[in-house]
């Protein structure tokens, strides 16, 4: 049974894909789609899952693709989630969220270090 999300033999509509990923090796879940190389997206959703020719069609002049150039693409599960006891426990820690250079996290912990000396 085939997906909603298109087929190599499927036409685009009057619109264009704003990603096309291609020359990929993308895993679909689905036996009857084994050889899937290509995926078109559009306004955040996939519109087309099969070859490299058939994703052709979808492309536009502001489409942007991507050469995967073999690598693969797999459907993703995004999970968030906390547990109470361990997330309790983090709020009462040191928090280097969203830090992205050292000299952040040294100012961070230096200034958690200065505000709880009884943990030091």
């Amino acid at each position: 049974m085939l997906a909603p999300w298109g087929s190599s033999d499927a036409a685009p509509t009057s619109q264009t894909a704003d990603l096309i990923l291609k020359n990929g090796a993308v895993l679909t879940m689905d036996a009857n789609r084994s050889q899937v190389t290509a995926v078109a997206v559009q306004d955040g959703k996939i519109v087309f899952v099969g070859s490299d020719a058939g994703a052709e069609a979808w492309r536009g002049s502001s489409t942007r693709v991507v050469d995967l150039r073999g690598q693969m693409v797999l459907p993703g599960l995004h999970d968030s989630h906390v547990h109470l006891t361990e997330g309790g426990l983090a709020l009462l820690q040191c928090d280097l969220t969203g830090l992205t250079t050292v000299p952040q996290v040294l100012d961070k912990v230096a200034s958690y270090a200065a505000e709880h000396p009884e943990l030091t």
